[in-house]
C-alpha cells in the first residue's frame, strides 16, 4: 500500500506546484525493474496526481492511498489496480471519501467511484516513452444534494506517457478530459494537462515534483 500526502487547491487555469517526499514504504512495495541498475528504474509507480504510464504485471495489484486537502475539506481516495492477464490491460477502481467542513458544511460520505481501463500502448524503449491510454467510467455514487458528488454518470480518458531520462530522472506528462452526461440539465466537459518530475536518491527513496491545470469546463444543453 502507498499513502501519499498533499495540501492541494483546485481552481480554474491554476497552476500548481507540489513537492512531496516518497516515503520509505514505497520501495518495498511497489514495482521495480530489477534488471535495469539504473536508481530511476527501482520504483516505476512513482507517481500520484499525475499518472505514470507503467501498467501492473501479470501476477501483480496495486494499492494507493491519498489524502489531499482543499482550504477546511479533507479527501480520501483509495484505487487498486490489477493486471489481466498480461501488464497490455490493466483494470482498476477508485473510490473516494469526503469531509467537507468548508461554508459551514458538516457533511461527509463516499464520493463518485470510477472504474478504468487502460491500454499498454508503448513499452518503455531507450529512445520511446511509456504510454497507456485509458477510459474510465463515472458512477454517480455521490449524494449530489450532500455536495458529494455530480449526480451524472460520466467518462474519463487520460493519455499518460512515461520516460526514464537520465540515471536518477524520470519524466511524466498527462493529458486528460471528463465529460458528464447529465448535471442538473448540463453536460459539462473539462479538460487537464500536468506533468511531474521524479528524482531517484537510492532506488528505494525518490522526490516528485509536480505541476498541473485544469482548464475551465464548458456546459451544453444534453440532447
Amino acid at each position: 500500500m502507498t499513502l501519499t500526502l498533499s495540501n492541494c487547491c483546485r481552481r480554474r487555469s491554476r497552476f500548481v506546484a507540489l513537492w512531496l517526499i516518497a516515503n520509505a514504504l514505497l520501495g518495498t512495495i511497489a514495482r521495480a525493474d530489477d534488471d535495469d541498475p539504473r536508481p530511476a528504474a527501482g520504483i516505476k509507480d512513482n507517481s500520484f496526481l499525475i499518472e505514470e504510464a507503467y501498467n501492473q504485471g501479470p501476477g501483480e495489484m496495486q494499492h494507493i492511498l491519498t489524502l489531499q486537502r482543499q482550504h477546511r475539506d479533507w479527501f480520501l481516495g483509495y484505487t487498486q489496480e490489477w493486471a489481466l492477464g498480461s501488464q497490455t490491460h490493466q483494470l482498476s477502481y477508485s473510490v473516494p471519501y469526503a469531509w467537507l467542513r468548508s461554508d459551514g458544511q458538516r457533511v461527509k460520505g463516499v464520493g463518485d467511484a470510477t472504474i478504468t481501463y487502460r491500454y499498454q500502448a508503448w513499452l518503455e524503449s531507450a529512445t520511446s516513452p511509456a504510454f497507456a491510454p485509458g477510459i474510465s467510467l463515472v458512477l454517480p455514487t455521490g449524494n449530489r444534494n450532500r455536495g458529494l458528488g455530480d449526480g451524472s454518470v460520466g467518462v474519463e480518458v487520460k493519455l499518460p506517457f512515461s520516460k526514464i531520462v537520465s540515471d536518477r530522472v524520470t519524466l511524466h506528462a498527462n493529458a486528460g478530459m471528463s465529460h458528464l452526461f447529465n448535471v442538473q440539465g448540463l453536460s459539462p466537459t473539462s479538460y487537464m494537462v500536468g506533468a511531474s518530475g521524479v528524482y531517484a536518491v537510492t532506488r528505494e527513496f525518490n522526490l516528485r515534483s509536480r505541476a498541473w491545470s485544469n482548464g475551465t469546463s464548458r456546459s451544453t444543453t444534453p440532447s
